[in-house]
C-alpha cells in the first residue's frame, strides 16, 4: 500500500453497517439485526453468495451462486472529487458465521490485504490491512506542488457497482459508473464540482473483468487481474431512452425531446380519476404527487445540462446464459449473454439491457 493512502484524512470517517437475517420462519419477509460492522471502506456495497470459497486455494473455488460464503466489495464513496479515488475493496464472510443463535453471532470478515512476497494473496481479519483490489499504482509528485500521479485513475463517478460470475467465460464481470446531474455535486458557492478523472466515454457504464473476486490468483498470473475499464453502454447507444440536453438532438442524436413523459397534465388526470374512484385518498396522494413534482422541478433547475444520464447498474445473474455455436466453438471462443438493468436520470426510469461477451 503506498504511504500516501495511510495519510488520507478520509480514512477517519467511519459508518456503521448492519447485518440482518430472517429470524422468524413464519414471517420470512421480516429481518432482524444480528451484527454491526463499523467501516471506513465499505460504504458503497455489492454482494454475492457463492457455492464454495477457499481463500488459500483459489483453484478450488466454485463461484456459482450458493450458500457457502458471502463475498462483499465496497468503496468509500459513490463519487469522488478533486482527484481523490473511490477504489474498491474486498472481503468475505463464511455464511456459517451468520447462522445459528442470533445472539451469539461473531462477525469475523477477512479482508484482501494485497499480495505477499511470493505473490500470493494476503488475507487479514483487520480492516486496517485492507488494500484496494486495483488502482494502488499512484505516487506523490512534488513538482508544481504536491499531487498524486495515477497510471490509470479510477472514474470520479463510480456510482453503484454490480459484480457477477459469468461461468462460460470463467470471469467475474464488474459493471459500474455512469453520470450524475449537478445538484448532488454542488459546492457551497452553488457551482457544481468539476470531474477530474473522466473516462474516454463520459457518462457511460463501464466494465472490468477478473479471474477472481480480488483479481489474479497470484500477482504475476497473466491475464488474471482486473482489466482496464471499457465502456459497455454509452450515452449515445442509449439515446432513445434519454432526454436531450441543452444542445437538443444535435448533441445526442435520437434522444427524447420531451424528457419526462409523465408531466403535469398526467398528474392532473391521475388525481381526477382518484377523485371519482376513492376521494378519501385524494388529499394524501395529491400532497405526495405535488411534492414529487416540486422535487423533480428543483432537480431539473439545479441539474445543469438536463441531458439524460445513466447510473445504478444491476446484473440479473439468473438470466445469464451461455451461447453455443459450433463455429464459435471451433475457433475456441466462449460466448455468454448477460442481462442487466440500469437507471436513468431524465426521464426517471429503469431500462433493461443485454450484452454479449466473448472470450478465447
Amino acid at each position: 500500500m503506498p504511504t500516501w493512502y495511510h495519510d488520507d484524512p478520509r480514512r477517519g470517517v467511519v459508518r456503521n453497517l448492519y447485518f440482518a437475517a430472517a429470524l422468524w420462519p413464519d414471517s420470512p419477509s421480516d429481518y432482524g439485526t444480528i451484527a454491526r460492522f463499523p467501516t471506513n471502506r465499505f460504504q458503497n456495497l455489492t454482494t454475492r453468495t457463492v457455492a464454495f470459497f477457499d481463500p488459500d486455494h483459489p483453484e478450488r473455488n466454485d463461484y456459482r451462486p450458493g450458500y457457502h460464503t458471502l463475498l462483499v466489495w465496497g468503496r468509500a464513496a459513490f463519487v469522488e472529487f478533486d482527484g481523490a479515488q473511490a477504489l474498491p475493496f474486498f472481503m468475505f464472510i463464511p455464511l456459517d458465521q451468520l447462522r445459528g443463535d442470533p445472539t451469539a453471532v461473531q462477525l469475523r470478515p477477512r479482508f484482501f490485504a494485497g499480495y505477499d512476497a511470493r505473490g500470493k494473496p494476503r488475507w487479514s481479519e483487520s480492516e486496517l490491512d485492507a488494500q484496494p483490489i486495483y488502482g494502488t499504482d499512484a505516487k506523490l509528485v512534488e513538482a508544481d506542488g504536491v499531487k498524486l500521479d495515477w497510471r490509470e485513475p479510477e472514474l470520479d463517478y463510480v456510482s453503484q457497482s454490480s459484480l457477477s460470475w459469468v461461468a462460460p467465460l470463467r470471469r467475474w464481470v464488474m459493471l459500474y459508473g455512469g453520470d450524475l446531474p449537478a445538484f448532488p455535486l454542488l459546492r457551497s458557492s452553488g457551482r457544481a464540482k468539476d470531474p477530474v478523472h473522466l473516462p474516454f466515454a463520459p457518462g457511460a457504464i463501464h466494465m472490468r473483468l477478473a479471474a477472481h473476486p480480488w483479481g489474479a490468483a497470484e500477482r504475476t498470473a497473466a491475464g488474471g487481474g482486473w482489466t482496464s475499464p471499457e465502456p459497455v453502454l454509452t450515452r449515445n447507444a442509449a439515446a432513445r431512452y434519454l432526454a436531450c440536453g441543452d444542445d437538443g438532438p444535435k448533441g445526442l442524436a435520437g434522444c427524447q425531446e420531451r424528457g419526462d413523459p409523465h408531466g403535469p397534465f398526467d398528474l392532473v388526470s391521475t388525481l381526477a380519476g382518484l377523485m371519482v374512484r376513492d376521494p378519501g385518498k385524494l388529499g394524501d396522494v395529491a400532497g405526495s404527487c405535488i411534492a414529487g413534482e416540486f422535487i423533480h422541478a428543483v432537480q431539473d433547475e439545479f441539474s445543469g445540462d438536463p441531458i439524460g444520464r445513466l447510473y445504478g447498474v444491476n446484473v440479473i445473474e439468473e438470466w445469464t446464459e451461455e451461447i453455443t455455436d459450433p463455429q464459435l466453438t471451433a475457433r475456441g471462443e466462449r460466448v455468454a449473454e448477460v442481462y442487466w438493468n440500469v437507471s436513468t436520470w431524465n426521464p426517471y426510469q429503469v431500462i433493461l439491457v443485454k450484452t454479449r461477451l466473448s472470450a478465447r
